[in-house]
């Protein structure tokens, strides 16, 4: 019996418009199969990537789709239209000859009226490659749009965020508007008072605070949502220096409004995510209520200052990181330093600067999937070995 996989996928940029939405994509692929009888008897399987974008590099259901097809119990692929399949045209590309011409499984395509089983993909190429050639740009020339967009009402004082900073909540009737949590509110104020008037380190006000039994700042925002399933991980119930410093650090507690401290430069691929430099920042005073003064601040930044003396990055050794390149800089941080150690780090900058000097089209497309492809597999055995060991 043959087994066809129906794979779905939405983006966030797709909006909400049912045409693109999962419910819709699955009538429309059952209705397809109905029509011919040569599907009658056939199992279907789904494999769906809700809200996921289509040029990134991290899809599961498309990954388990994969894994089928590699092992042979997938002979058909019905999507509704190529930029369900993504919106990379290498990617895409590379799927397509990999996957459907060397593993002779059947592709559908309903919108482009593409099946493979009458027009192999051989014939079809010419009229698919420009197809994923223009999805490709329409992501692309969407994701500048959507940024300008956002950073221009960032300017305006409209920053959106996913989370807010401790001491801080959501305004319900402004989704832009920060409120004061005041109980958090007064841990931060006696924070800063702690280092500027009583001299305290960072590592004494965590004392002090775990003496109180006060919740840290990760743990108080579960309190406060009641929400267990967060994204990332958060601190444990015990505060420590860097929780404390990284409040010090935070200049969004005098009512500055902050946007742009991070950017992804490839939409879509959380790892090419970097940190902007300060002149890059957009930030729009009095944003929100100040929880301390811009005096107290400055006198706490002071206090750091002298009891943590920032040493001057080294200069790079070997590789280029990433951010670095886009922004012509050539030092590395202490933490990069920490980092250039670990093997699977420099596995990593290598995969960046790959990308990079694609993007810059100093890299030709079959040099890049060849180089690409090695530096993954050297990655996921790094990663094996790491369990194993």
């Amino acid at each position: 019996m043959q087994k066809i996989g129906i794979y779905l996928r939405i983006s966030e940029f797709d909006g909400l418009g049912e045409s693109n939405s999962i419910v819709n994509q699955r009538l429309l692929i059952l209705q397809h199969c109905k029509q011919r009888q040569e599907f009658a008897d056939c199992e279907m399987s789904e494999f769906i990537d809700d809200g996921v974008t289509g040029t990134g590099s991290r899809r599961l259901g498309l990954e388990r789709l994969k894994e089928e097809m590699a092992q042979g119990k997938i002979s058909c692929v019905i999507v509704k239209d190529l930029s369900r399949l993504g919106r990379n045209y290498i990617d895409v590309g590379d799927l397509m000859e990999r996957y459907f011409s060397d593993g002779n499984i059947r592709f559908i395509s309903i919108c482009e009226y593409l099946d493979t089983a009458y027009a192999p993909l051989t014939k079809a190429a010419l009229s698919v490659a420009f197809q994923n050639i223009a999805n490709d740009l329409y992501s692309r020339h969407l994701s500048v749009q959507v940024k300008a967009s956002k950073y221009a009402r960032a300017r305006q004082g409209k920053m959106g965020v996913g989370l807010v900073c401790y001491g801080y909540i959501k305004d319900p009737e402004d989704k832009y508007g920060y409120l004061i949590d005041e109980p958090a509110a007064a841990v931060v104020r006696g924070i800063f008072e702690l280092t500027v008037h009583q001299n305290k380190t960072t590592g004494q006000i965590a004392d002090i605070l775990n003496a109180k039994s006060i919740s840290p700042p990760g743990r108080h925002m579960q309190e406060q949502t009641r929400r267990t399933n967060w994204r990332f991980p958060v601190e444990g119930t015990f505060w420590n220096s860097a929780i404390v410093y990284r409040i010090l650090c935070n200049e969004r507690y005098t009512g500055l409004g902050i946007f742009r401290q991070n950017e992804r430069l490839i939409a879509g691929q959380r790892e090419t995510t970097i940190k902007n430099p300060r002149e890059r920042w957009i930030m729009v005073e009095d944003h929100h209520p100040a929880i301390i003064s811009k005096e107290l601040f400055q006198r706490a930044k002071e206090c750091l200052s002298e009891k943590c003396p920032v040493k001057a990055p080294a200069k790079r050794k070997i590789g280029t990181l990433f951010h670095s390149l886009d922004q012509g800089g050539d030092l590395l941080s202490e933490k990069d330093e920490r980092r250039m150690k670990d093997e699977q780090y420099h596995l990593r900058l290598e995969l960046l600067e790959c990308y990079q000097g694609y993007k810059e089209n100093s890299m030709e497309k079959e040099q890049f999937k060849n180089r690409r492809d090695e530096l993954t597999k050297k990655i996921k055995a790094y990663k094996e070995q790491s369990k194993r060991g």
